[in-house]
């Protein structure tokens, strides 16, 4: 897949200065990952040909048994117009029923099972399709300036192993 790569913020508006005026804004920038079957997977190369797996295009994790499935995104840091990012939320689509687990908890933070960004969500609650979570005043606080480097999600099925699912997660961010 081509690609074009350079270090940002991109500033959008009529304006041609660096600075942030009236109707200018930042772009909106996301990364995906799937949780999905081991069967689901296919290897991919990407553009500079590193391989890894995927399912549908898209950087792909499989369940394991009754272990914790961890998706490392790795966002920008030490932007010109200020340190990193700000996380402006974390979409989780269950695209196929998940079967098995009693309990299936998601957590984002900046280390793996770590809940800066996302406290623990339990995606078997009710009939999960889109996850519209409530972020806590210490989330929006830690999601307001992430200084770059990673954003872990974590998933953790209990009780049975997933025998089913498909789970889309969409990290949403602003460089600063």
């Amino acid at each position: 897949m081509p690609k074009t790569t350079f270090t940002g913020p991109i500033l959008a508006g009529p304006s041609k200065d660096s600075t942030q005026s009236p109707n200018q804004g930042t772009v909106v920038l996301e990364q995906q990952a799937y949780f999905v079957l081991a069967a689901d997977i296919v290897v991919a190369t990407d553009a500079d040909r590193v391989a890894y797996n995927s399912f549908k295009g898209i950087p792909a994790y499989s369940w394991n048994a009754l272990t914790a499935v961890t998706a490392t995104f790795f966002v920008p840091q030490n932007t010109l117009m200020g340190t990193g990012i700000v996380l402006r939320d974390i979409g989780v689509d269950v695209t196929t029923a998940i079967v098995g687990p009693t309990a299936l908890n998601l957590t984002a933070g900046i280390t793996a099972n770590g809940t800066d960004f996302l406290g623990t969500q339990n995606l078997m609650t009710g009939p999960v399709i889109r996850g519209a979570f409530t972020y806590s005043n210490a989330n929006l606080n830690a999601m307001a300036s992430v200084t770059g480097g990673s954003v872990f999600v974590q998933i953790t099925p209990t009780v049975a192993n997933v025998t089913a699912g498909r789970i889309l997660v969409t990290l949403r961010y602003t460089q600063q």
